[in-house]
Parts: structure tokens; sequence; C-alpha cells
């Protein structure tokens, strides 16, 4: 039975959903929020330990696939202004993952 909401719900909150979950499973809220954290961390878990350089991937099953390109760092650098030796100095940004989400099957058949 699928989980329902109010038609004037425009978005579903941690506890809304929580609450949902738990009508339609017939299982306690706090139960639904054990499920809910472990997911986070096992999701969590599965995007940090990545090697340098490489993809890291998560997905959660029917929903979505989750996964970070690591971007690399950019140097430190001076720069001149106009025909003034002024130098200013522009700071470097340290290595970075772009996050992008896709969605799977069931999603995409929903949308």
């Amino acid at each position: 039975m699928p989980a329902k909401f109010s038609k004037t719900d425009t978005t579903a909150t941690k506890a809304k959903t929580i609450a949902a979950i738990a009508e339609a499973t017939e299982l306690s809220k706090s139960d639904v929020a054990l499920v809910l954290d472990a997911l986070t961390e096992l999701v969590l878990h599965d995007l940090k330990r990545r090697v340098p350089n490489e993809k890291s991937k998560a997905q959660i099953p029917g929903l979505v696939k989750i996964s970070i390109q690591p971007t690399a760092a950019r140097k430190a650098r001076t720069q001149m202004i106009g025909d003034r030796e002024v130098n200013i100095p522009a700071r470097g940004k340290r290595t970075r993952g772009k996050v992008s989400v896709q969605a799977l099957k069931t999603l995409k058949d929903v949308l």
C-alpha cells in the first residue's frame, strides 16, 4: 500500500516521510527512523571510500545512483592589475568532487 500525503503538502519533511512509511508498513516510527539513518550512513560510507582520482558511487536501489567525480585542485597564483605592478594573490582551491545524481528506471517511469 503506497504512503499517503495530503494534497496540500508541497514537500515531505523527514517526520512526514517517516510517519507515512510507518503507516504503510505497520512498523513503528522509531524503527523506520533507524532504517533511514542506516541507509544514509551506508550511502555516505560508499561515497567516502573513494580512491584518489576515481569516481565513487552509491545507489539507492530503484531510485537514484549518486556519484562523485573528483576535480583537480587549482594552484594559487598572482595577478597583475592593468599596467600597475601590484600583485594580488589569487587563492587556490583544494581538490573537490562534482556530485551527480542519476534517476533509475523506477523513478524515470514515474516522471
